[in-house]
């Protein structure tokens, strides 16, 4: 498997096994692969006793851990509760806004400006300050090209996370990127220590000042404070946050730009028209200046007229099915002490079930999907909805409706949600920033859309696709042309 790993096809090995085998695998001596719809929702549900595994250990960003590093159900349960009010609240949806800010050029590298753009957002939404990506147009400090280098070994060794925990340890941490680096993720853990540092000073002196004192920002870093995160965690979920939330939302939008772009001109069009129906250009100025005679500014379309455009969410969640974000991390479950039984198969304590490692899988389910799952289809999520309105519709007339739940359309279109779902994980696992992560992408892609017309360079080989635990899209070049 490892050789699987190096060539960058591990998912459509998993894919395969799953096709081949059936809904419960065993790859490894202790390792077993779960696509059973309902056993990963047990598995991952509030108060199942399973429990994260060493693998997340590769989450770490220093000496302590992070949301998402953390194995200990308590201790995971209390962080949770001080870090999901900055990732919910009122401070993300306000700066909305600024998710559909930023500059086009053509011809334009559109996978490097959209990291660039999630990277910024970050800064901008967590501390209140883009890392100036946008502003200068360029890698600072060689974060990507550093990600881009480490990211394969990481995915390399991702069968083997033993290796993690002996990184961790001297002489081998010393390799590991360090704040004050001049390059890397040290150099961004360099930049982040100060915006902490100049934070809690703040803090510290206008508590002791009069109730006069200057208001407090209104962004996740000032969250994760108030609800009482220590300097040593505010670091840890700064820096996590920030690589982890910043490389699956540039993958989210830039794959789904990927597929619009290469599919059928009739799927780009129809988005567009849907686009200016819900949100048209005279519609989305503010008045002109009758003393300076400027045409008004451009407003971006509001989060919630994107929920309610079906064709955009349909897009989306094809986008997201047919390639999620992180494709192959195996995301690791242990069996509880009392053992489990899975599919009719008992699993002694301690086997680590891949739940994440499944999620290619599943979302190519032709069970679930129908035949053409392999297709980007974004039509299939309204053919869907519309059957099971017109069941429900039907069992209503003939007062048979909640008798015996949803019928067969229905339960289709449940677990075609559900499934997709899983992308963000599940119940105590689900991922925290996923309310913030949806509401970038549907912003960035509609605006994009709406406002811009793409023409890819190289209609071949538009971009190149690799796969290192997450996608990396690469020289995705296009031509811009304003609408």
């Amino acid at each position: 498997m490892t050789g699987q790993f190096i060539k960058g096809d591990v998912h459509e090995l998993w894919k395969d096994l799953a096709e081949k085998y059936g809904p419960l695998v065993r790859f490894g001596p202790d390792q077993v692969l779960c696509t059973d719809l309902e056993s990963i929702l047990r598995i991952t549900s509030v108060r199942s006793d399973y429990r994260k595994s060493d693998w997340y250990d590769l989450a770490r960003m220093g000496d302590d851990d992070n949301l998402l590093s953390m194995t200990d159900k308590d201790r995971r349960r209390e962080r949770r509760k001080k870090v999901a009010p900055a990732y919910n609240g009122k401070g993300a949806a306000d700066r909305a806004e600024y998710l559909a800010s930023g500059s086009i050029f053509q011809p334009l590298d559109i996978a490097q400006s959209v990291h660039f753009y999630a990277l910024d957002s970050l800064g901008e939404i967590a501390y209140s300050q883009p890392l100036g990506y946008i502003a200068n147009d360029k890698d600072m400090n060689d974060v990507l090209k550093i990600n881009e280098a480490t990211f394969p070994w990481m995915y390399y060794l991702n069968n083997h996370h033993f290796f993690f925990t002996l990184l961790r340890k001297w002489p081998f941490n010393m390799l590991l990127p360090r704040a004050g680096d001049k390059a890397g993720l040290g150099a961004i853990m360099g930049h982040t220590t100060s915006i902490i540092d100049r934070r809690l000073n703040s803090f510290h002196s206008s508590s002791s000042m009069s109730e006069k004192s200057e208001k407090k920002p209104d962004d996740m870093l000032q969250s994760f404070i108030s609800h009482g995160l220590t300097r040593p965690e505010l670091q840890e979920e700064v820096t996590v946050q920030l690589f982890a939330g910043s490389d699956t939302v540039a993958n989210g939008i830039r794959l789904c730009l990927l597929h619009l772009f290469s599919s059928a001109p009739n799927v780009y069009r129809r988005l567009q028209a849907e686009l200016d129906a819900a949100y048209s250009f005279p519609s989305h100025k503010t008045s002109s200046s009758s003393t300076t005679g400027s045409p008004g500014i451009e407003k971006p379309i509001p989060y919630s007229t994107c929920l309610s455009l079906p064709y955009l969410q349909a897009c989306l969640r094809e986008s997201l099915r047919i390639l999620p974000p992180v494709a192959t991390g195996g995301f690791y479950k242990d069996v509880g002490l009392a053992g489990d039984t899975i599919t009719g198969f008992a699993l002694p304590p301690g086997t680590k079930v891949a739940t994440g490692a499944a999620i290619y899988a599943m979302c190519r389910s032709r069970q679930i999907f129908g035949q053409d799952a392999d297709v980007f289809r974004p039509e299939r999520w309204l053919e869907a909805e519309e059957a099971a309105r017109l069941e429900l519709e039907t069992s209503e007339k003939d007062g048979a409706a909640a008798a015996g739940g949803p019928g067969e359309a229905g339960r289709r279109l449940r677990e075609m949600e559900i499934t997709l779902g899983l992308i963000f994980g599940h119940g105590q696992f689900e991922c925290v920033g996923r309310k913030l992560a949806m509401m970038q992408m549907n912003k960035v892609v509609a605006e994009l859309v709406r406002r811009y017309d793409f023409t890819v360079l190289n209609p071949r080989r538009p971009c190149k696709v690799e796969n290192a635990l997450m996608w990396f899209v690469k020289d995705f070049w296009v031509r811009v042309e304003r609408r």
